[in-house]
């Protein structure tokens, strides 16, 4: 919920804090379930799979950029990868250019 609104509903402000993704949750294990599909993932019957979404009519670039950080940071398994290098399969950052852009008409 917005500040202002949430100040007009008598609600507490709140804070955000910004954590590094890296020294709270990364790298983490696999579950079960994401090892098996990394096991059954296979060219012929792929579980995984890119998605490209195209938008038409003008977007406030600002605005969509500044959500889409958001999501990256809140939601940091978005933008990770899977390291298989190890015994047990995990979770590392995927890197700053996962928060890249392709705005196409540039």
């Amino acid at each position: 919920m917005p500040e202002d609104a949430a100040r007009q509903l008598g609600q507490p402000r709140t804070r955000r804090i910004h954590l590094p993704v890296n020294s709270v949750l990364l790298p983490l294990p696999l579950t079960p379930f994401e090892r098996y599909y990394l096991a059954d993932d296979c060219p012929e019957y792929p579980t995984a799979f890119p998605i490209e979404l195209l938008f038409s009519g003008r977007m406030d670039r600002d605005t969509f950029l500044a959500a889409f950080t958001d999501t990256l940071d809140r939601h940091p398994l978005v933008s990770a990868l899977v390291d298989e290098s190890t015994r047990v399969p995990q979770w590392i950052a995927g890197g700053v250019n996962q928060r890249a852009v392709d705005w196409a008409d540039e």
